[in-house]
């Protein structure tokens, strides 16, 4: 984890330089040096607040069912105010809590709101494949597969949520391609968490750097379905099927309650599990 908090940080760092030297957004008057210093601690300023946007539009879309694009926006939106008190503060050298009375405070609103969506953005590209190999040492050499786009055909016995119930079975062993470290133990689940995987075994959970589709696209196909656009489960982790109205929810092995999603219900049928 402190490998990768460097790298975001490096990453920042280099932003606010990049920022520092261009001079958007009328800075460009500012003298070089404290033009870049400022932009260097505007973006680290807004890295925390950030950091998070990805994780925070994964759950607001999960719990609210609108598409993620729109999740990411309302969360961006969000953001963007403190830091927006934050950026107004520096620039106009007053209480940034007084800022929001200026009439500046709306430009400087929608520039944070801009910048934090080309952050994002930027951040989300980096983070892809020559960044996972880069970071994990790990060469995953494989696109991306379209399993997190089409359902996963599974060869295993159709499993009704009674007769999953009274039996506890084991996981397969995840792929070694997989940067998990040794001993991880039968893979339960994965679950998108902003630029980051968690793995779930049955008693331990580890966090990497990979995308969903891409993790996926390592294992058997035979092995599990993605069951939510954040979600993938081993097929035999499952132990019951709960429907909640037009929903429904994946219960596995370690209590797990994984959210399934409704243009997902057709793979989780060809699973067997009902």
């Amino acid at each position: 984890m402190g490998r990768r908090i460097a790298i975001e940080t490096f990453l920042m760092i280099a932003t606010g330089l990049l920022f520092g030297i261009i001079g958007p957004f009328g800075t460009f008057d500012i003298p070089l040096v404290p033009r870049v210093l400022l932009w260097i601690m505007m973006i680290l300023a807004g890295y925390p607040i950030f950091r998070a946007l990805g994780a925070v539009a994964s759950w607001l879309a999960e719990t609210t069912a609108v598409p993620y694009w729109i999740a990411l926006l309302l969360a961006l939106t969000i953001a963007a105010m403190p830091m927006s008190f934050i950026v107004a503060g520096l620039f106009m050298r007053i209480d940034p809590l007084a800022a929001i009375y200026q009439p500046q405070f709306l430009a400087f609103y929608l520039q944070v709101w801009v910048v934090g969506l080309v952050i994002h953005g930027a951040m989300t590209l980096l983070m892809r494949q020559p960044a996972i190999e880069a970071a994990t040492g790990i060469e995953t050499g494989q696109p991306p597969s379209s399993a997190d786009t089409a359902p996963a055909n599974i060869a295993s016995p159709s499993l009704t949520a009674t007769e999953a119930t009274s039996a506890v079975p084991a996981a397969a062993e995840p792929s070694p391609a997989l940067p998990l470290p040794p001993g991880f133990g039968p893979l339960l689940a994965l679950k998108a968490e902003d630029h980051y995987l968690r793995a779930y075994a049955p008693d331990r959970e580890e966090l990497f750097l990979m995308r969903l589709r891409d993790a996926v696209a390592l294992l058997p196909v035979e092995s599990g379905v993605q069951v939510h656009r954040s979600w993938w489960v081993a097929s035999e982790a499952v132990t019951a099927l709960k429907r909640e109205g037009r929903g429904a929810t994946l219960m596995l092995s370690n209590g797990l309650a994984v959210p399934v999603a409704r243009d997902r219900m057709a793979a989780v049928k060809a699973a067997g599990w009902r």
